[in-house]
């Protein structure tokens, strides 16, 4: 028996917005279908585009650590962790 249930969506968790009619413990499939617009679409261009965008904005940032990646993670020149 399919039985449509309002929810809302809220913080991450989803709240029924009137109580359940069935026993507890029982198995429950959830099928969500989201209006068209919370989903944006995603195509190749799309997605590549944003990549860009969000490299541009992180390359621009000030460097705030002048060291090697490895200087920060304490290894030395042949690559032994420094206690």
């Amino acid at each position: 028996m399919d039985q449509v249930l309002k929810v809302i969506y809220r913080n991450g968790v989803l709240t029924p917005v009137q109580p359940l009619d069935m026993p507890e413990n029982q198995h429950l499939e959830i099928t969500l279908h989201l209006p068209e617009r919370a989903m944006p679409p995603v195509n190749g261009h799309t997605l590549a585009s944003e990549m860009l965008r969000i490299g541009r904005e992180c390359a621009a940032l000030p460097l705030l650590d002048g060291r090697t990646p490895e200087a920060i993670l304490g290894y030395d020149d042949i690559g032994v962790p420094q206690s």
